[in-house]
């Protein structure tokens, strides 16, 4: 930073996405080990709560580098717990963890991917409950109480 440019504090957007990334980085250390590659983490409004969309951004400065959106519903934000909020982002890492390292199908929500978040403690369901399919088009989860994701996120916070 130049001296002569005053500095400000942190802006509320400053917070919220230096947040996000903590979240989204610390996520990815501490359930993926690090295997993750660095997404565009964006806020978004409609009915779902997340979404992945791969190899949806190119770096200006690096055009060959070509990022994936991690959008976030910030709809959500003010209603419900930051457990299913940081639930999200982490239902969408696998996602990503799987256009790198698996092999993404059709169906958006399939087997591996479901394998892959219940290995994280969250538990897929079609209905966000016990007893819902666990892959298919529309799914959601929740999560299992002492497991991976519910430790992890209670370090965080």
């Amino acid at each position: 930073m130049r001296p002569d440019v005053p500095t400000r504090p942190p802006s509320p957007t400053d917070e919220l996405y230096l947040a996000l990334r903590r979240a989204y980085d610390f996520f990815n250390d501490r359930l993926f080990g690090g295997c993750l590659p660095p997404a565009m983490i964006t806020l978004e409004r409609g009915t779902a709560m997340g979404y992945l969309s791969p190899k949806r951004f190119a770096r200006r400065n690096r055009p060959t580098e070509i990022i994936s959106e991690l959008a976030l519903n910030a709809g959500f934000f003010g209603s419900q717990p930051v457990a299913e909020i940081l639930s999200t982002m982490v239902h969408e890492q696998p996602h990503l963890w799987q256009e790198v390292h698996g092999k993404p199908s059709q169906r958006h929500h399939n087997a591996e991917w479901a394998n892959k978040m219940e290995s994280l403690g969250l538990i897929p369901s079609s209905t966000g409950y016990i007893g819902g399919l666990r892959h298919g088009d529309t799914v959601s989860h929740y999560i299992r109480r002492g497991g991976r994701f519910d430790l992890a996120w209670q370090e965080l916070v």
